[in-house]
């Protein structure tokens, strides 16, 4: 079975779009690409399509919990109901990213100050 999570730099936390083809990595500081391959510090972000609760319907289009219509790529980072899926992770990603824990040496304060 393939992995739900898309190797892809949108599908980062760090990533911050600036427009439908790139954004900025808060990791490097460089513009990339959305669907350039992740870095080894990438950290899933919570979206629909990473959920448990999330079950796809057609494409780009599914159900929250079998009733609220949902869309995969919807950041779901306040929704309560979020329960990370199982997931086998490629490119040397850490086995509970999808706890949406920062790597240990991730640090708001250096970050702000590179």
């Amino acid at each position: 079975m393939a992995s739900p999570f898309a190797a892809r730099c949108a599908d980062c936390d760090f990533y911050v779009p600036i427009d439908v083809f790139k954004g900025v990595c808060h990791i490097n500081k460089k513009m990339v690409l959305t669907d350039d391959e992740p870095c080894e510090a990438c950290e899933p972000v919570r979206k629909c399509k990473f959920c448990s609760n999330f079950s796809s319907t057609e494409e780009n289009l599914g159900l929250c919990k079998g009733s609220a219509i949902a869309y995969p790529e919807m950041i779901a980072r306040t929704c309560e109901m979020f329960h990370p899926k199982p997931v086998a992770f490629q490119a040397g990603l850490r086995s509970d990213s999808l706890a949406m824990t920062k790597p240990s040496s991730f640090s708001p304060a250096e970050a702000a100050n590179s």
